[in-house]
């Protein structure tokens, strides 16, 4: 059962990224990583690791363009700050 935390991850990643049905990734690819379904021993097949490591590849290369994406976002604003603040 997803926390309230899991589920505003999911609704701000589907709102700003993308609905994880687009992305063809599973319904808990925006979990926090406690609330994710995991596999029972007897479910967890060669297959299905492979799938997960592929889900948790996808998943690194969305937060590393986001984390650039805000850093220069957060450059340009705190630069604009720093100005205003310098010119009064």
């Amino acid at each position: 059962m997803a926390t309230w935390a899991s589920k505003l991850m999911n609704l701000v990643g589907a709102t700003v990224i993308a609905p994880t049905s687009k992305l063809g990734m599973p319904a808990d690819f925006y979990w926090r990583i406690d609330d994710r379904l995991m596999p029972t021993p007897t479910e967890d097949t060669w297959q299905r690791q492979r799938d997960r490591l592929f889900v948790n590849t996808v998943r690194r290369k969305v937060y590393a363009r986001i984390a650039i994406f805000f850093t220069v976002v957060n450059t340009a604003i705190f630069s604009l700050l720093f100005i205003l603040y310098c010119l009064l």
